[in-house]
């Protein structure tokens, strides 16, 4: 059992926790969490250490696979903290990752960050309240907005960045739409949801919001120069906290698939 964050403890051989690590390590926030190693017995007091340490009785369970997969179960639901819970999520070549409990429903934005230094581009990819990153990840839906950067960021004389970004918004049909999509998805995922979860239009990030994205992207973009294309991606939650998740790469992407 590991506790995490940590920056002194080597996990680079798990792409998707390794660079949750290195988020952290640059100063983006990230939930805390524990691994389950493969070779874990889950016990009472192990259920009470992990309680204690994410101070909940709940977690948001995530799946980091050893072993390349065709079918990858998808994570992100809350559940209980309890051996039998725990017990029945264990999936074969994969180790269970017990993060913080967030709740995927009440999220008020989902974003992914896509840096291209081919292109020298970075694009925001947003997705509104009750939505989360899940959908844009696994090309469930287009985006609710998306916000377009040449990189370096240019911000003028005044800081007036906006005049110089591409701003790119949804059509009402379209978010209706995605409404029903999203809704049919966590149907498929066993919750019992409604159009309560939304907002009747999408409302665009506020510029103090896209603001603070770019800070935390320019730390990002200077920390990670190894790779040319990546994809960062993090959540605003119900209290408006932010939340960053891991770094995805087309390499990371064939090795979770690859046969």
């Amino acid at each position: 059992m590991i506790l995490l964050p940590s920056i002194n403890i080597d996990l680079s051989m798990y792409q998707k926790i390794n660079t949750y690590i290195k988020l952290f390590g640059i100063g983006c926030p990230v939930l805390k969490s524990v691994l389950l190693e493969e070779y874990d017995s889950i016990t009472t007091q192990k259920i009470e250490e992990i309680r204690s340490y994410l101070k909940s009785a709940y977690c948001t369970l995530r799946y980091q696979y050893v072993k390349p997969s065709l079918k990858p179960i998808m994570g992100g639901n809350k559940i209980r903290l309890t051996i039998e819970d725990i017990s029945c999520k264990i999936a074969e070549d994969a180790l269970l990752w017990l993060i913080e409990p967030i709740d995927r429903l009440k999220n008020q934005y989902g974003i992914n960050i896509l840096f291209n230094r081919n292109t020298s581009t970075l694009c925001l990819e947003c997705v509104g309240k009750g939505f989360d990153i899940s959908d844009l990840n696994r090309g469930n839906m287009n985006p609710h907005q998306i916000i377009s950067f040449t990189l370096p960021i240019e911000y003028g004389w005044n800081n007036e960045w906006w005049k110089y970004a591409k701003f790119e918004f949804i059509s009402k049909p379209e978010f209706e739409a995605s409404k029903f999509i999203r809704l049919k998805k966590l149907e498929m995922l066993g919750f019992d949801a409604d159009e309560s979860i939304f907002s009747d239009i999408y409302y665009p990030l506020s510029l103090s919001q896209v603001e603070i994205i770019m800070e935390y992207s320019q730390k990002i973009y200077t920390s990670f120069t190894n790779e040319s294309e990546f994809v960062v991606s993090c959540s605003i939650d119900e209290n408006w906290k932010y939340v960053f998740w891991d770094i995805q790469t087309p390499k990371g992407k064939r090795e979770i698939y690859a046969r």
